[in-house]
This record gives C-alpha cells, structure tokens and sequence, in this order.
C-alpha cells in the first residue's frame, strides 16, 4: 500500500505545482473526447467504403483523449515526461495507411487531443470546425470523369479503318494504348471518352470482323 500512496503523492504534488487543477483534467479529457466521437462520425460519413475501417475510426476517437491525457501528464513532471517520449520511441506502428485521407483524420485526431492536453480549448474547437468545412468543400469539388479502357479481339486486321471511323464517331476522345495482330487475328486496346458506352459497344458488335469487346472503367481520379 505504501507503494501506491506514494505513487498517488507523487503524481498529486506534481500536478498541483504546475495548477493544473481537478476541473482542467476534466475539461480537456471530456472536450477531448467529444472531439475524438465527432471524429469519428465525420470519417464514416466521408470515409470511401471500399477503404473504410471500423476498427481504424474507433481507435482515432478515442487517441484524442488518450493524447490530452499525455500531454497533461508530461506537464506534471520533467522525469514523466522523458520517460514517456521514451516509451513512444520504441514503439512501432505497423498498420498501413489505405487512404490518405486516413492520415489527415489520423493527425487531426492526434493534434485535437494535444491542444486539449496543452488546454488552448478555443484553438482544439476553431481547427476542429476549419477541418471539417474544408474537407467537406473539398470534397464536393467536381472531377473529371476517368477515361475507359476498350478492348477489342478480332479476327481480320483488314477491318481496322472501319472499326475506328465507328470508334471515332461515338467518342469524343481516343487514343490507341497497344496494337497486336497475329494470323489468328488482331487485338487493340484504346484509351476513350464517350458519353453513352452502350451505344458505342453496339455498333463496334455489328462490325464485320469484331470477335470479342471489353470495356473497362479506371479506378482512378482526376483533376478537375
């Protein structure tokens, strides 16, 4: 017993010579928390669903108010605060970062719980709000539609001026990735933009020398 009440002494006189106060470490664990559940639902209202993590979103709610308890601490003592950067040294994070989106809300869940822990409230409450109309107009922005990638399998090259005029007629852009004719036959694949694939697709079916098509939609994102 005497071991915890001198650890209990020790962590109480250190917190009182540097006043911080009961209601301090209440106002910034709680208002770090309240921040850390309100970031959690802005990453799973943003948050893409092939690459969302529920796991992910409960650990960066819950790092805010474990970073203002840190930082509380490391302020209570010079000796604690050492000993804690050096325990975080040592550690290793190993989870991948699918997103980079993950690693803004990562940041910002870690930097909320700093400022809370430091008790600058009005900045942890100003940045919290400035975060969230950012990424909220930013992701509204519009965005070039990606280009599709069209196969096409035949089995006479001759026909190729046909297929393009037909190709060029139902697109507003083409290019021409790779070409390989064989004696069994031919295969293109073209980088194009159109506006109805359904229509496109059609045509190039009812073309002499068309054995097989494929149309793929890239996954990627634009510049607007």
């Amino acid at each position: 017993m005497k071991y915890f009440e001198l650890l209990w002494n020790a962590l109480t006189q250190g917190f009182g010579n540097t006043g911080i106060t009961s209601s301090r470490i209440v106002v910034a664990l709680g208002l770090s928390f309240v921040i850390g559940i309100y970031i959690f639902y802005v990453y799973r209202a943003v948050a893409k669903d092939g690459f969302y993590s529920r796991s992910f979103s409960i650990a960066m709610g819950i790092l805010a108010p474990i970073m203002a308890a840190m930082v509380l601490t490391m302020q209570s003592s010079l000796i604690i605060s050492l000993s804690s950067i050096g325990a975080l040294s040592i550690i290793r994070f190993r989870t991948p970062i699918k997103d980079p989106m993950d690693l803004l809300f990562l940041f910002w869940s870690i930097g909320s719980g700093i400022m809370c822990g430091a008790g600058v409230y009005e900045i942890a409450v100003i940045s919290t709000l400035m975060v969230t109309i950012g990424i909220l107009i930013l992701s509204i922005l519009p965005i070039k539609k990606s280009p599709y990638l069209l196969v096409i399998n035949g089995d006479d090259f001759h026909h190729e001026k046909a297929i393009m005029e037909v190709i060029h007629a139902h697109t507003k852009y083409r290019k021409v990735k790779s070409k390989n004719i064989t004696s069994a036959g031919f295969d293109m694949v073209l980088e194009i933009k159109t506006e109805d694939e359904s229509a496109l697709l059609t045509a190039l079916k009812e073309q002499k020398g068309v054995l097989s098509l494929s149309l793929l939609e890239h996954d990627g994102e634009l510049r607007g």
